[in-house]
């Protein structure tokens, strides 16, 4: 399987990963700061409907309390490496994602957000704070209102012209047992008797693939569900519910976030083998031990897995952490 990755025009300035995730936690710092001094409302954070006209819509779910800091930061410093595989390998120009934030409802002020699909710069424009506030807050018990944003998804995206569409959430909690009417009104902009979770993502299931991209919820080492910390295993067990243990990664390390969601876009394009050259060729053999075991019952595939990779030749872009890589075409 041979296959040329050039970087577009539009991400040829965005090269240095470390320093667009650096800039992304000061901005969001001052950005959020400026929204609440400047009486921003949370209705105006979120569009009333997002529609696109796209057959691969890409809709990633990410939790933007407290805990969660340093994921939003490396995905904006990695956003190059995620669009440009999106659209010229695992699925194609006609891509777009769409970035939403979340909180949790009880007490934040912005707890769901959410504006536009995009793509290229227009992407990057999306994931940039000023667009989504990086809040830092969240509860303290161990929910977030993931399941407003599954409730909003369900009645405020329109996406004709998918047939699945994709879904990804990335937190570290779990989801309230039921929707408030009372805040999904208020808060997700959709007027619905209480319904359970449950029933909520059911519904979402039966038209979607939805994947939840687990961080570790104490400070522990854990990147498997051997390890993890009683909290997590709960949290990781109510998950489990939802979407079952083939639509959920564990994760530890937010470096390798976006090497996961290209694993979630290989199992959903059938194309896995590529998946397994592309990482082993692009980054170190720690990094994609890490990747394979979070993403060991998405891929089920062990890491260290032997194939068979002889003849194939790839153009790759590279990660500011991986090792270098020249592949003539």
């Amino acid at each position: 399987m041979g296959s040329a990755i050039s970087t577009p025009r539009e991400w040829r300035d965005d090269s240095d990963f470390t320093a667009a995730r650096n800039a992304y936690v000061v901005d969001a710092g001052r950005s959020y700061s400026s929204a609440v001094s400047s009486g921003v409302s949370a209705s105006s954070l979120l569009a009333a409907t997002i529609t696109t006209t796209s057959r691969h819509p890409i809709i990633v779910v990410i939790d933007v309390t407290g805990s969660m800091q340093e994921w939003p930061a490396t995905i904006r410093g990695k956003l190059p490496l995620l669009d440009t595989y999106a659209r010229q390998i695992y699925f194609d120009d006609d891509a777009q994602i769409l970035f939403m934030a979340v909180g949790d409802a009880t007490c934040d002020k912005y707890p769901l957000q959410g504006h536009a699909f995009a793509q290229g710069a227009d992407l990057k424009a999306e994931l940039d704070p000023t667009r989504l506030k990086y809040e830092g807050g969240g509860g303290p018990k161990t929910t977030e209102s993931y399941e407003l944003a599954a409730l909003y998804v369900s009645h405020n995206v329109s996406m004709p012209n998918a047939t699945r569409p994709l879904i990804i959430f990335l937190g570290d909690e779990s989801p309230y047992d039921e929707v408030s009417p009372k805040l999904a009104q208020q808060f997700a902009k959709v007027t619905t008797e209480r319904i359970t979770t449950a029933e909520l993502f059911a519904k979402l299931n039966k038209d979607s693939d939805v994947y939840f991209i687990q961080k570790p919820y104490s400070h522990s080492t854990a990147d498997s569900l051997q390890s993890l910390d009683p909290e997590s295993s709960a949290i990781h067990a109510d998950w489990v519910k939802l979407l079952g243990e083939d639509h959920i990664a564990i994760l530890r390390d937010p470096n390798r976030v976006v090497d996961v969601i290209l694993g979630i876009f290989a199992k959903k394009t059938g194309k896995v083998d590529f998946y397994h050259d592309e990482i082993n060729e692009r980054q170190k053999p720690g990094q994609v031990e890490a990747a394979y075991r979070s993403l060991k019952t998405i891929l089920a595939v062990s890491p260290g897995d032997p194939r068979d990779h002889s003849g194939k030749s790839i153009m790759l872009l590279e990660d500011e952490d991986a090792k270098p890589v020249s592949r003539p075409f």
